[in-house]
Order: C-alpha cells, then sequence, then structure tokens
C-alpha cells in the first residue's frame, strides 16, 4: 500500500481524518425505456478522500460508467438520478447547468475510454487543450499555446511544440490517450476520473498509461476515481476498490485487503479471472454473464452465477455489512473468509 494510504488509514484510526474530497450517499439511478422504467444503480454509497485513488471495479453492465456520469451530472437523456453527490462539501445533485459547466473540467475532470469520443476531429490538439484552459483558467492565447506543448511534454508526447498542430486522427491509440490524460489534466482539477483508459490498447500501451497516470498522481496529488474490470489495473492505481456487480455496490476495502481476502465471491471471482505471478495460479473465468438491467434477478443479484449460493440467497437480497473498515453484500461471506485463511 502507498504511504498515502497508510497516512490515511492513521488518520482514520485517530479519528482525525479530514472530510471526504468527494462523497456519494444513497445513489441510485433509474432510466425510463419503452414505457418502463429501470433501476440501473442501486443506492450507492462511496467516499475519495484528497490524493486518494478509488477503483469502481466490475464487468460491463455495473452500474461503473453511470455512476461515474452522474457527478458531472452527464447522464444520458431519459435518466434521472437520486440520492447525496457532495464534492467539497458543495451539493452537486440538482445543480444547474451553468453551476455544473464551471466545476466539469476545471475542479473534476474525465478521461474516456475512446479519447477520440471527447475530442473534436476538425481542431488539432493543442487548439482543444488551449481552448480548455482559456475558458476555466483565462489565460490568453500565447499562455494556453504554451500550457498545451507544457501539457503534451508532461504526459510523454514527443516534439510537443510541434504536434500542437496535428489532428487527432494523426495520433496513435496510445498517443491520442496521452492527449485525452492532457487536457483531463490541463486546469489541474482536484478529481480525475479515468472511466476504463486503457480497455482498448494493446498490453504494453495499458501499462505505459497505467505508469503514466501513476506518475502524474504521485506529482499532483489529484484524487483519482478508476473504472476498470482488470484489478492488475486496481493494483497498480489504487489505495481502495468499490466493487460492483448489477448496479450495487458488493464490497469495499483497502486495494491490499481485497488481493488478501475477498468477503464477496464477485470478487474472488474477478480475482480469479486475473493470472497472478504471486501464487501461481491459471486465470478462471466466472461462469455466465453480467444480466441486462431489465433482467436483474430477484434476491442476491450475483445468485445465479455464485458457488456459494443457498436458498436464501434467491429469494432475499441483502443489505450491505459493516465488517471491521470493510463493506460486504453477501450472507454467506463469513465462510467465504475461512475459506480464504484456510
Amino acid at each position: 500500500m502507498s504511504s498515502r494510504a497508510d497516512a490515511s488509514a492513521l488518520e482514520e484510526t485517530n479519528g482525525t481524518r479530514p472530510l471526504p474530497l468527494l462523497a456519494v450517499s444513497g445513489l441510485s439511478i433509474d432510466i425510463a425505456m419503452a414505457g418502463r422504467t429501470t433501476r440501473v444503480v442501486d443506492d450507492v454509497s462511496f467516499e475519495i478522500h484528497d490524493g486518494e485513488a478509488v477503483a469502481l471495479v466490475g464487468e460491463s453492465g455495473s452500474g461503473k460508467t453511470m455512476t461515474a456520469l452522474s457527478i458531472l451530472g452527464l447522464l444520458p437523456r431519459g435518466a434521472t438520478a437520486s440520492g447525496s453527490i457532495r464534492f467539497r462539501e458543495q451539493q452537486l445533485a440538482g445543480l444547474p447547468e451553468s453551476s455544473l459547466n464551471r466545476i466539469r473540467g476545471k475542479s473534476i475532470a474525465i478521461i474516456y475510454q475512446e479519447p477520440m469520443s471527447s475530442l473534436n476531429p476538425a481542431l488539432t490538439v493543442g487548439e482543444q487543450i488551449a481552448e480548455t484552459v482559456r475558458h476555466h483558467l483565462g489565460l490568453g492565447r500565447g499562455a494556453a499555446k504554451e500550457r498545451a506543448v507544457e501539457l503534451l511534454a508532461m504526459v510523454g508526447i514527443p516534439e510537443p511544440a510541434a504536434r500542437i498542430h496535428d489532428y487527432p486522427h494523426m495520433f496513435s491509440g496510445g498517443m491520442l490517450q496521452r492527449v485525452g490524460i492532457a487536457m483531463a489534466l490541463s486546469c489541474e482539477p482536484a478529481l480525475l476520473i479515468a472511466d476504463e483508459p486503457t480497455t482498448a490498447l494493446d498490453a504494453t500501451v495499458q501499462a505505459q498509461v497505467l505508469e503514466l497516470l501513476a506518475s502524474l498522481r504521485d506529482k499532483s496529488r489529484t484524487s483519482l476515481l478508476f473504472l476498470t474490470h482488470d484489478f492488475g489495473a486496481v493494483a497498480a492505481l489504487c489505495d481502495r476498490a468499490v466493487v460492483m456487480y448489477c448496479g450495487e455496490v458488493v464490497e469495499v476495502a483497502s486495494a491490499e485487503a481485497l488481493f488478501d481476502r475477498p468477503l464477496h465471491p464477485y470478487t474472488e471471482g474477478l480475482l480469479g479471472a486475473m493470472a497472478r505471478l504471486d501464487r501461481n495460479t491459471e486465470p478462471i473465468p466466472i461462469k455466465g454473464t453480467v444480466p441486462l438491467h431489465a433482467d436483474f434477478p430477484e434476491g442476491c443479484h450475483f445468485h445465479p452465477r455464485c458457488s456459494y449460493v443457498v436458498p436464501a440467497c434467491t429469494i432475499a437480497p441483502i443489505a450491505e455489512i459493516a465488517v471491521a473498515s470493510r463493506r460486504v453484500r453477501c450472507r454467506r461471506f463469513r465462510e467465504l473468509n475461512l475459506k480464504g485463511s484456510a
């Protein structure tokens, strides 16, 4: 665990931990489609502190992206959110668009999975970065251009003074993602949201981008909300993890504790599906797939894929259970915990 995480744990133990930078509490998201309303995120709560990196972990369809978009007020048409989202003690839920626009890009920024979706193909990357810093920081044209060059250099773009004149299609996938990171960091945000930023990249470039994010985080003290299905990325970047399945939080713990002893069968399955050099084990995929939002099963949503299922799991849902400094949503977590300690 990082020194930051150690310090945070000590502060929490002493009862002196400061207020969180971001506090999401009881967040639920409903989508109206084809004459019916479907709940896609249900009662999600988590916190991020200054300088902390927190992962939202889960397969596609788990609710990670919808949760992140709700923080920025960017939910798609037909989606409505309830609950509390507090950033620096300011309530973001329900803020007018004009107020959110002053926060987006400046105080909270996002890196998208597909950088082309956030870049204008008709403008050079230098123009787009400069436009962002001019809008939020009030810089003149010359200063904004210098800032664009500085940012491209910071994220490892060769010959940045020349490449600010290039268009997005002139960059490789990995370099384009670096441009997206540069744009997100252009106004030195307090919170950076990264939505599976390495998924579309090959393994070598993935490792480079993760290394870049870790380095930038250490240098800038920017807090990070990292969306991923890959626990390898969690190990490389994050202090804590919030595991989501079918729109619910099923486990919350430090990254170290999750790797050492998962309490939820889904967390155990995600870890088992990745190669672990430290344990010399072969990956074992989780059986089945995440159900569609309209087809979430009754009771524990994970029960059709769970090897620990008992009849009660198929009938009644279970609330989160606090276990020391962790949270878990599983009626059989004690048996799983004993199995992990055997």
